[in-house]
Order: structure tokens, then C-alpha cells, then sequence
């Protein structure tokens, strides 16, 4: 069994406003949740039009170059492909 410290953050509804100024936060590098071992974070947002889904594209633009974020756009309420997700972050895990 591979044994893995460290810590993977999951934010629903990433793109929005507070979605993406809490990836802002955890990903700093003089952010306090480094030394906590907070190492990847994984964003999921719908992009749904409750607000502009262009201004949810821009909000996460900032991340792009980022290797410790990740983001994919999926509903929550589709539980096929949120388990299918979730299966392919484990397996991506373990070999890293």
C-alpha cells in the first residue's frame, strides 16, 4: 500500500467568486496552509449561467500555470461522472 501525507483540497463551485479567491489563498506560497502540507487543490465548478460563465473562465485563468491546482467542469448532481472523477484523482495520486 502507498502512503500518502499529503493533503488534496476539493472546492465545489471553484470558478465562482469565493471558489477561486479560497484557491487564491491556499495556493500562496507564503499561505500558513503549506506548512500544513496542503499540496494540490482540485476545482470543480459546472460553469452554470447563475453569473456570467465567461467571468467564471476569467476568475480561474490565474491558476492555469499552477501544477498543485486542477480543475474540471462538472456538476455535482451528476454522480456518474463526479465518481468517474474522483476514481481518476486516486489513481493519479498514487503515482505521484
Amino acid at each position: 500500500m502507498i502512503k500518502n501525507n499529503k493533503i488534496k483540497i476539493l472546492i465545489t463551485g471553484g470558478a465562482g467568486f469565493i471558489g477561486t479567491n479560497l484557491t487564491k489563498t491556499l495556493l500562496e506560497e507564503d499561505n500558513p496552509s503549506t506548512t500544513l502540507g496542503i499540496n494540490k487543490v482540485f476545482c470543480i465548478d459546472n460553469l452554470n449561467d447563475y453569473y456570467s460563465p465567461e467571468i467564471k473562465k476569467n476568475n480561474i485563468k490565474q491558476f492555469d500555470d499552477n501544477p498543485n491546482y486542477q480543475f474540471q467542469k462538472l456538476d455535482i448532481k451528476d454522480l456518474d461522472n463526479l465518481k468517474s472523477y474522483f476514481r481518476k484523482i486516486v489513481l493519479m495520486q498514487l503515482f505521484i
